[in-house]
């Protein structure tokens, strides 16, 4: 969002069912490939924070990535996390775009057409 707006918020706040649900994910991935980690952005989100961020993309091209604070979204109740993959050696996974990219670029519904036509390789998506 290009502005700090989470504060103090150092944790990561999950429903159980979603936390249970991460950590599964992240024991297949622990040993499939042990050198790679989940590194998570985004889990919990407060309404004031929804709030923010509408404010922010409201009117622009980017509302349509943020949902309204009226209806809120899945992050406001403790049921969604945005994450990448990160090496432990080497840093960051080269996921295709910058996290929190508000491109056609970041949605799947055109990562087949990007590989094709070499917008991004097929180990981004």
């Amino acid at each position: 969002m290009g502005k700090v707006l989470y504060g103090d918020y150092d944790q990561c706040y999950l429903q159980p069912e979603a936390a249970l649900k991460l950590k599964k994910a992240h024991d297949i991935l622990k040993k499939n490939n042990p050198s790679l980690r989940f590194i998570l952005y985004d889990c919990v989100r407060p309404r004031s924070v929804q709030q923010e961020m509408w404010d922010l993309v409201k009117g622009t091209d980017q509302q349509q990535y943020v949902a309204s604070p009226k209806s809120g979204s899945i992050h406001n109740f403790g049921a969604a996390v945005d994450l990448s993959l990160t090496h432990l050696d080497t840093g960051l996974v080269d996921m295709g775009t910058p996290f929190d990219f508000f491109g056609k670029e970041a949605q799947p519904r055109y990562e087949d057409a990007y590989v094709q036509d070499g917008v991004l390789r097929h180990e981004q998506v």
